[in-house]
């Protein structure tokens, strides 16, 4: 008998034994105080963010506003890659037109309409920097891990229908009322600001695209006449209140230049003759306002600090050693102090403005 049990039941206990380990380590792996699923809002706010391009040190010294002249904390070399990448920035798009759908919203609702414009967002300002990419094929995850690419021209065709799209879209939902856009920190949900944007963000995407007026299915010209001639189709910004622009919050989000870092930056960096030179050139008064006269013409020189003659960059091509000992002797420009680092606040950045859209 006990032959028996032991023949007949001991794999039987076996079974049962790993069964019962298996569960309990597959439970045990799961980390329940991570979520598995956010909300259309919270991922609305990561992909807000993911827009903003902040003041960056980087950013400035490649396009030679100000440049480095002590190499501890950087140098001028063009090291800024291929160009952006927003494809995971997309795919938080999809996600959240997906979980809108999910909570019960209908086929056209803010996340599916805002989500149109991230689309033209996105990819137009990737193709810009970097001609051909994917799209048709792309965020399609382990389906196609080798999307085919997209001409230019085929995403600029799609990115301003997708604007079009988005502004009909917008006008069906304000119209209907009491849709909300939770998440939307830019305008705390207000559709009719976001409506603005789309219309004038697809200004400069057409205006990026004006020397291809002769090319019959971007049709530039007859688009941004459609705009322009038909406020009430497409309202467009009305004043510097409706800028798509980000604030910066003490103490919680300080623009980057504060009175923390003078020290490090304020005499590391000075002007660029790049930038300087273009201002003063052009007697524009832009530069009292971004940087400081040079101390040595100045205070030796006896020059007024109001003449454009006062202002000078270094040219970002110099050795690094030449330009340190140029501009320890005060014969450069530097960052405006007063502007620039009295504040933890400063100033939005502003994504999409009401001064671009009339420049347009």
């Amino acid at each position: 008998m006990k032959k028996i049990l032991r023949i007949y039941l001991l794999p039987v206990l076996m079974v049962l034994t790993v069964s019962s380990c298996k569960k309990t380590f597959l439970a045990d792996s799961i980390n329940h105080n991570v979520p598995t699923s956010v909300p259309a809002s919270l991922l609305l706010n990561g992909v807000l963010y993911n827009m903003v391009d902040f003041p960056d040190n980087s950013l400035t010294i490649w396009d030679q506003y100000y440049i480095y002249n002590y190499n501890y904390y950087g140098n001028n070399q063009y090291e800024f890659g291929s160009g952006d990448d927003y494809y995971t920035t997309l795919k938080n798009v999809l996600l959240m037109e997906q979980q809108a759908a999910k909570a019960g919203s209908p086929a056209v609702n803010p996340y599916s309409t805002i989500g149109k414009f991230f689309r033209a967002y996105f990819f137009s300002k990737m193709s810009l920097e970097e001609g051909d990419i994917p799209m048709t094929q792309a965020l399609q995850g382990l389906a196609n891990l080798k999307p085919a690419y997209d001409t230019q021209k085929a995403v600029m065709v799609q990115s301003l229908a997708w604007l079009e799209s988005a502004n009909a879209d917008l006008t069906t939902l304000i119209a209907a009322g009491g849709n909300s856009l939770a998440g939307d920190f830019f305008f705390n949900g207000d559709l009719t600001k976001w409506q603005k944007v789309v219309n004038a963000y697809r200004i400069r995407l057409l205006l990026e695209l004006s020397k291809k007026t002769s090319d019959a299915d971007l049709n530039v010209a007859t688009q941004f006449s459609s705009i322009i001639s038909n406020p009430i189709k497409y309202p467009l910004m009305a004043s510097a209140n409706d800028n798509l622009q980000f604030v910066f919050v003490s103490p919680t989000n300080y623009y980057p230049e504060t009175p923390d870092n003078f020290g490090q930056s304020g005499s590391r960096q000075n002007g660029s003759q790049t930038y300087i030179s273009l201002l003063t050139a052009f007697q524009d008064p832009r530069v009292f306002v971004t940087h400081e006269p040079a101390r040595h013409l100045v205070d030796d020189l006896h020059q007024s600090p109001t003449d454009f003659a006062s202002f000078a960059g270094a040219d970002p091509g110099l050795d690094l050693g030449i330009m340190y000992s140029n501009a320890n002797a005060q014969d450069y420009s530097f960052i405006n102090r007063h502007r620039y680092y009295s504040t933890y606040t400063g100033e939005p950045s502003v994504q999409i403005g009401y001064a671009e859209q009339e420049f347009n």
